[in-house]
């Protein structure tokens, strides 16, 4: 769920008359509104005017002659709902705001180079929809969005590195590498913050106050990382390698399937065959990692195939409309639960170490918090370390539902043997 944002403000002015019948009493009151929207944008237009027409009990057929002859006259159709969606269509605001899903509908013999274009094009627009509200910090899904973003491209041109320009390639690796460690931080702590209901169930009720300073320390950080994050957008790098971006993806969806072949052959190739290829490549690799984990096996491994797990991810999601979706939709289910189960248990022991390291940092504060808080982060390092535990006892049966026979028939089918032709 994301916090609301102002989308619409109206400002002008209005002006109140009373309709009276042949014996001057009121049957109704009019309501004339004149002035501007103002979006979300610089700039403002001209509001229609809107007039309304309210009955005084009694008088409603009269009042509803009245009425009838103002919009006769005036030539406007009558409204009897809320004027707020006809108000945001008449300024081109989209009501329904900002969508974190992904959703790409991919025409199966389309070049794949124009393919790769038109889903880099869908993350360049979500970092754009999300940039406002990420720097006003209005709630923390933006800058997760924005994130999200980035990562997917990063995934997608590692995978799909033959159908770029090298020299364009490297300057988008670049780029979005950059943008990958200037957004870590904040959103590392957004995370935490994010947690500390959670760490308060774990404790129960009585060491729910001692974590107080910790978020107090927490939001004191997270303001100072965010405020390092919007100097960092606020360079002329930022703007410089967006507008290059754009640049890059107009000139690539405009190429045909000749430009394609002369850039990089594998780009003018059905986009079908590439994904299919690269799908098999990473379905493989994911396998191979997650039939290998034993009950002994160190932890590395584990945080290893979360690795190949979200790039797996990530593919699937940009390439699904290319194969049968109830299938595809059943596999992306079955990976999630194993991502959240191999996230917990990367998360908690990351969680741990930086526990302790916020102890430290409040520790050696200007005014250090109470002994009382530094034993409650104590017993919550303790569960976390118990929740890990957990997250590892539960990746045998994760992992058996991920990878069942009809997920594996599936993949082979769709991905492996056409990969193979």
């Amino acid at each position: 769920m994301r916090a609301l944002n102002q989308t619409l403000r109206w400002h002008g002015g209005i002006t109140r008359f009373r309709i009276l019948d042949k014996r001057d009493k009121t049957v109704a009151a009019l309501t004339v509104r004149q002035g501007e929207l103002e979006t979300a944008g610089p700039t403002s237009l001209e509001a229609p005017t809107v007039v309304t027409l309210e009955p005084l009990k009694g008088f409603e057929s009269a009042a509803e002659d009245v009425r009838q002859a103002i919009f006769d006259a005036l030539g406007a159709p009558m409204v009897s709902v809320s004027l707020v969606p006809e108000l945001h269509a008449h300024a081109g605001v989209d009501v329904a705001g900002v969508s974190s899903k992904f959703a790409a509908r991919l025409a199966p013999e389309a070049p794949a180079g124009n393919a790769l274009a038109s889903l880099l094009q869908l993350m360049r627009e979500t970092l754009s929809v999300n940039e406002a509200g990420l720097r006003a910090d209005i709630d923390s899904e933006f800058l997760h969005d924005f994130r999200v973003a980035v990562q997917r491209s990063r995934s997608l041109i590692a995978r799909m590195k033959s159908l770029i320009d090298p020299d364009a390639l490297e300057h988008l690796r670049a780029g979005l590498s950059w943008l990958g460690g200037a957004t870590g931080p904040v959103r590392d702590l957004d995370v935490y913050l994010l947690n500390i209901p959670r760490y308060q169930h774990l404790l129960g009720i009585q060491d729910q106050t001692s974590l107080e300073p910790l978020r107090v320390h927490l939001m004191r950080a997270q303001r100072r990382a965010h405020r390092t994050l919007v100097r960092e957008l606020d360079r002329e790098r930022y703007g410089e390698f967006l507008d290059w971006w754009d640049d890059l993806l107009e000139r690539t969806l405009a190429m045909t399937q000749l430009d394609l072949a002369a850039m990089s052959p594998p780009a003018a190739l059905p986009i079908r065959e590439v994904a299919s290829t690269a799908l098999a490549k990473q379905w493989k690799r994911v396998c191979k990692g997650g039939r290998a984990i034993k009950a002994n096996t160190r932890a590395e491994a584990l945080h290893e195939l979360r690795i190949e797990c979200k790039k797996l991810r990530y593919l699937l999601e940009a390439f699904r409309s290319l194969y049968d979706d109830a299938a595809m939709a059943k596999l992306v289910k079955s990976l999630k639960r194993l991502q959240d189960n191999l996230g917990d248990f990367q998360d908690l022991e990351i969680q741990q170490e930086r526990v302790r390291q916020f102890a430290e940092e409040m520790q050696a504060g200007r005014n250090p918090p109470p002994l009382s808080t530094f034993l409650t982060m104590g017993r919550l390092i303790e569960q976390l370390r118990l929740g890990q535990q957990q997250a590892r006892e539960r990746f045998a049966q994760t992992w058996r539902v991920f990878d069942s026979p009809a997920n594996s028939r599936f993949a082979r089918a769709a991905f492996v043997e056409e990969a193979s032709h």
